[in-house]
């Protein structure tokens, strides 16, 4: 005949067993909300490469077309003309001054020349350089 445990036996075992379910169930939902956790990270990232594809994308086609305009004939003739002084046949160049300008410039030459004399500080030969400043 089969003895029966005591009933103190069954119920500690029925404890053992919701304890271990529920510790089973705890790191069950542990992960899960880690593993959330993690794709809503992931989402998130994916957005922003996606958005600095599209930056980048725009920004390549910019460089496209910027190249296809230094290769053009227009943008050569215009650096010829710009660094190089060349023009077309048949084409004069007529090149204005503005008097005002230039005896401006002079009298700021002259006015900085007469100050080389004297022994002035580095700062105050820049300060008259750029400022035009008599002591």
């Amino acid at each position: 005949m089969l003895k029966k445990k005591p009933l103190i036996f069954r119920y500690l075992a029925q404890k053992k067993v919701f304890y271990l379910l529920l510790i089973i169930l705890v790191l069950v939902f542990y992960a899960f909300f880690k593993e959330t956790r993690r794709n809503y990270e992931v989402r998130q990232e994916l957005g922003d490469v996606e958005s600095e594809l599209k930056s980048l994308q725009s920004r390549h086609g910019e460089l496209l077309d910027l190249v296809d305009y230094f290769k053009s004939e227009s943008y050569i003739e215009l650096e010829a003309r710009d660094k190089l002084g060349l023009m077309k046949e048949g084409e004069k160049v007529a090149v204005i001054t503005d008097l005002e300008a230039t005896s401006t410039i002079d009298s700021l030459w002259g006015s900085q020349q007469e100050n080389t004399n004297e022994e002035l500080s580095n700062v105050h030969k820049w300060w008259q350089y750029f400022f035009a400043v008599k002591n």
